[in-house]
């Protein structure tokens, strides 16, 4: 979305992703910037992208992409024991597994 939607189309200033996963059920979510003006055809994009990954997948390097960015952004997290004692915590509140990562 960042490429079609930023770089190659220039209808909006950010654009990102997140996503929440708990035990049982979790949430996605996608922020936009953009001018009031592109609001409909942003929105329309996005939809059409959500349907392409539900319909088609997420393509082999984009997946490596991400498991590559999930990796290490996990290996930052453990340079200080603050962040350790905070993933340890999310791990055994939500999933009652501190190893839950290492599947």
């Amino acid at each position: 979305m960042n490429s079609n939607l930023k770089e190659n189309n220039e209808l909006v200033y950010s654009i990102s992703s997140s996503s929440g996963a708990m035990k049982e059920d979790g949430l996605f979510t996608i922020n936009v910037t953009l001018k009031p003006e592109n609001i409909e055809i942003v929105k329309s994009a996005i939809y059409k992208e959500v349907e392409n990954l539900k319909n088609n997948g997420i393509s082999k390097p984009e997946l490596l992409k991400a498991q590559n960015m999930i990796k290490t952004q996990s290996y930052y997290e453990r340079e200080s024991i603050e962040n350790i004692a905070d993933s340890v915590g999310y791990l055994s509140l939500f999933f009652n597994n501190t190893r839950f990562y290492e599947k």
